[in-house]
């Protein structure tokens, strides 16, 4: 008589892979939020999560090693949950500066040719904006998808494990005190050359 065989399949790991999931989804959740182009206002919510659900599952699997979880306390997962959504904002938060100089330069571009006056809604964040402005922003976020290069920020998120990994304060090339210094004085030098030419 033969017994058939027992398939006994091991589900110790799913915790640790779900804690891996969060975090991974939290930085990529907070960056998507604020992503030009897909982090608009008039973009329905459950469209920017299912975006970040996407990219979570195909950037997961290329990073899982360097999640170190530790199940037994709740405490360190939770920082490191806070150290992924900062990662996170500050990478959306960034392509989102970028993109908004083009609102600035419409701006000053709008005042220098006596059409401050002209406002009209902008679609990227739904509010009154300077129409030079707006349509700039609106042609830089056409050019952004156009050119495909919408994959270069999804490149960089991929690269923000190799620079930020997770658990790190710090990234290691920015450790160095000598490279901190070098960075102050560049801070403090382009300040006060906006403040000149500002000034006039």
């Amino acid at each position: 008589m033969q017994y058939a065989r027992i398939m006994r399949i091991d589900i110790s790991l799913l915790p640790a892979l779900a804690a891996a999931f969060m975090l991974a989804f939290a930085r990529i959740g907070a960056m998507v939020m604020l992503l030009p182009g897909l982090g608009e206002s008039n973009i329905p919510v459950r469209v920017k999560l299912g975006i970040a659900l996407l990219l979570t599952l195909v950037i997961l699997p290329l990073h899982r090693a360097a999640y170190h979880i530790d199940m037994q306390s709740l405490t360190p997962l939770l920082v490191l949950m806070v150290h992924e959504i900062v990662i996170g904002v500050v990478l959306g938060a960034t392509a989102r500066v970028t993109l908004s100089a083009l609102q600035v330069a419409g701006s000053v571009i709008a005042q220098q040719l006596g059409l401050g006056f002209v406002t009209a809604v902008d679609p990227t964040q739904g509010q009154q904006g300077l129409l030079i402005g707006n349509f700039l922003t609106i042609l830089g976020l056409t050019l952004l998808f156009a050119t495909d290069s919408h994959h270069l920020v999804i490149a960089a998120l991929n690269d923000s494990y190799s620079i930020f990994s997770p658990g790190e304060l710090m990234p290691p090339r920015f450790g160095s005190a000598c490279s901190f210094r070098r960075r102050f004085w560049f801070l403090v030098w382009f300040s006060i050359s906006g403040l000149a030419c500002w000034r006039g």
